[in-house]
């Protein structure tokens, strides 16, 4: 074999490794896009986590959000402090939104968080917090919110009831533990 030869096949395998390599990295950079949306995803749902066990530890504020859900009158200092709650979910799906923009979240998990925000927007305390500061988002933020509230509709999730047996919904009773004893 003369040098010309073997210098061909030596391009025709580095060749080879070349495009092998290009194939490694294009499955190495899927997989990071994959953690990274996972990641994101899972940052979202600590968010969501934390502020749930924030509320769940002050029994007074959940009465609060409640009283709100339900569309009840709120004092000036009650309604300051779900104006924190409020501005704290919007903050949260403005991330949720800017990152489905960035494609590092999927569509379909705002989809799944978006109720959370609608639900409390839908109120009277929520639709005046709204209103009064809007202006501080972006238009395709202010207008994927609005649509939020128009889907949610006057519907709300469900609320589980307080005494065994009661019924969630139609066909559903909830039924409690009872210790061993």
């Amino acid at each position: 074999m003369n040098w010309d030869a073997l210098g061909s096949v030596a391009e025709m395998l580095g060749a080879i490794a070349v495009v092998a390599s290009l194939f490694y990295i294009g499955s190495q950079i899927r997989y990071s896009a994959k953690v990274a949306r996972a990641t994101a995803f899972q940052n979202l749902l600590t968010s969501m986590i934390d502020l749930n066990g924030a509320m769940m530890l002050d029994a007074e504020f959940i009465d609060l959000a409640t009283r709100a859900l339900e569309g009840e009158e709120l004092t000036d200092i009650e309604y300051r402090r779900y104006l924190v709650l409020v501005t704290n979910v919007l903050r949260f799906m403005e991330i949720v939104h800017y990152q489905v923009q960035l494609g590092v979240l999927d569509p379909d998990d705002m989809v799944r968080v978006s109720p959370v925000a609608a639900n409390h927007l839908n109120t009277i305390a929520g639709k005046q917090i709204w209103e009064g500061t809007r202006s501080r988002y972006p238009a395709d933020f202010q207008d994927f919110i609005d649509n939020a509230i128009a889907e949610l509709g006057t519907e709300r999730a469900p609320r589980l009831p307080t005494s065994p047996g009661a019924s969630v919904c139609p066909g559903t009773t909830v039924s409690r533990l009872q210790p061993a004893g």
